[in-house]
């Protein structure tokens, strides 16, 4: 009987510590750095995924050893 109870309350345990987990996991806090706005904080992200895909694009022209960019490539001046 003792069994039983110890592992109903460490089965409850570990459903309060993944309900605390998710909340504080998908609060705005979390996702905002201190003093940043939501909106400065989402042009923050649109930045990073474009630098990310430039050097995407730069990475397979380098692969594929161009020296012209590739149609992937967007048109700028370096």
């Amino acid at each position: 009987m003792e069994k039983i109870k110890n592992n109903i309350c460490l089965i409850l345990l570990v459903m309060l510590l993944g309900i605390v987990l998710c909340v504080a996991g998908c609060s705005s806090s979390t996702i905002i750095g201190q003093g940043e706005t939501a909106a400065e904080g989402h042009r923050r992200h649109l930045r990073q995924a474009e630098i990310t895909r430039q050097q995407i694009v730069d990475d397979i022209d380098a692969v594929l050893l161009t020296d012209q960019p590739t149609k992937l490539s967007d048109i700028r001046v370096r």
